[in-house]
C-alpha cells in the first residue's frame, strides 16, 4: 500500500528504500516468494535502489522463472551496477544470454576482467 501511494505521488524510490529492509529480511529467512512480492513492483517501475548484487541476481533468476523477463533483466543489470563479482557476472551472463545481448556482453566483460578466471571459462566467455 505504501509503495502504491508513493508511486501515485511520483516518488516510488522513497517507498522503495523503506521496503528494502523487509525485502532483505525475507531473503535472509529464505522466503524467496515473499521477497519477490516486494521486489516485483520495484523492478516493474525500474526503481533505483541499493540492493546487494547477490540479492539482485537471486531475484532476477526468480523473476525469470516466474515469467517476468523484463524485470529479470532490470534486476540482473542492477546487480552489475552494484559491483557484481566475477561469480555473479557469470551467473548473470548465463541467465541473460537469451534475453539481452548487451547485458550478456557487459557481464562477460566484468568476468573477463578477473585475472584469476579459469582458462576454460575465459575461453568460453571471450567470444561473447
Amino acid at each position: 500500500v505504501f509503495f502504491s501511494i508513493a508511486a501515485e505521488l511520483g516518488q516510488p524510490e522513497a517507498a522503495a528504500e523503506a521496503i528494502l529492509p523487509v525485502l532483505r529480511s525475507s531473503l535472509k529467512k529464505g522466503h524467496l516468494d515473499r521477497a519477490l512480492g516486494y521486489w516485483l513492483p520495484l523492478a516493474t517501475r525500474r526503481c533505483t535502489v541499493r540492493l546487494e548484487p547477490t540479492a539482485a541476481v537471486r531475484l532476477g533468476e526468480a523473476l525469470l522463472d516466474a515469467g517476468h523477463p523484463d524485470e529479470a533483466v532490470f534486476s540482473l543489470r542492477s546487480a552489475l551496477d552494484a559491483g557484481a563479482s566475477t561469480a555473479h557476472a557469470i551467473r548473470i551472463l548465463n541467465v541473460a544470454r537469451d534475453l539481452d545481448p548487451s547485458l550478456t556482453r557487459r557481464a562477460a566483460v566484468v568476468a573477463l576482467a578477473d585475472p584469476a578466471l579459469a582458462a576454460a571459462t575465459r575461453a568460453r566467455l571471450t567470444p561473447l
